[in-house]
């Protein structure tokens, strides 16, 4: 009787391949990039299926993800005031470089833009573990 491979042995799935500590290169929201000073203490972390947000070693935000090969749902909360967020987006994972295009009103955007008055948060980040 031949082996038939299973969903078991397959590779792991796309969201295993984002999993690790990522440090900010650039962001932008609405068309404003962000400063040195906010990438340099802007840390994600992609974990057994939940993500955080550390800003300055404290957590900003945190919550859970989960991905298709292209978009990705953030569902959690600001530390800052506990309110709940879902945000839909893309993604694009190249080695140890990862791009998202979040939409903070829920709704995911088909570019990797952003523009004044957009509700978009673009982020390119770098794994460092």
């Amino acid at each position: 009787m031949s082996h038939h491979p299973s969903t078991q042995d397959s590779p792991p799935s796309a969201p295993h391949a984002i999993e690790g500590v990522w440090v900010a290169v650039r962001l932008e929201y609405a068309g404003e990039a962000a400063p040195d000073m906010v990438l340099e203490k802007t840390e994600v972390i992609f974990r057994n299926g939940n993500y955080t947000v550390r800003f300055g070693g404290e957590t900003s935000f945190d919550g859970t993800y989960s991905l298709t090969e292209t978009h990705i749902l953030i569902e959690g909360r600001r530390a800052s005031d506990k309110n709940s967020m879902t945000l839909r987006g893309i993604y694009q994972l190249v080695g140890n470089r990862l791009r998202t295009c979040l939409g903070m009103d829920g709704v995911a955007p088909e570019t990797f833009a952003t523009k004044p008055g957009s509700q978009h948060y673009l982020g390119t980040y770098r794994r460092i573990s």
